[in-house]
């Protein structure tokens, strides 16, 4: 993994455990700069979809949903 990939990996790693503290705030910080980072970053799309479902926004979850499924290779023909 080369370093620039690293950083947006660290901010997930993070948020999902400050979610799991139920820190959501600082956790929903880190998962945003991870996804300006790397925007196609599937796993922390899906973060992001989960933690907008769960604060009542189910419409913007699936759409962060949508896009990270647009990330793999299956959906995207590259099998």
């Amino acid at each position: 993994m080369n370093p620039a990939q690293s950083e947006p990996d660290a901010l997930y790693a993070a948020g999902v455990v400050l979610w799991r503290e139920r820190r959501r705030d600082e956790a929903i910080r880190l998962i945003d700069e991870a996804l300006r980072r790397r925007p196609d970053f599937a796993d922390a799309l899906c973060m992001g979809g989960y933690m907008l479902g769960e604060c009542g926004k189910p419409e913007p979850a699936l759409r962060f949903y949508r896009r990270a499924l647009a990330q793999l290779p299956f959906f995207r023909g590259d099998f």
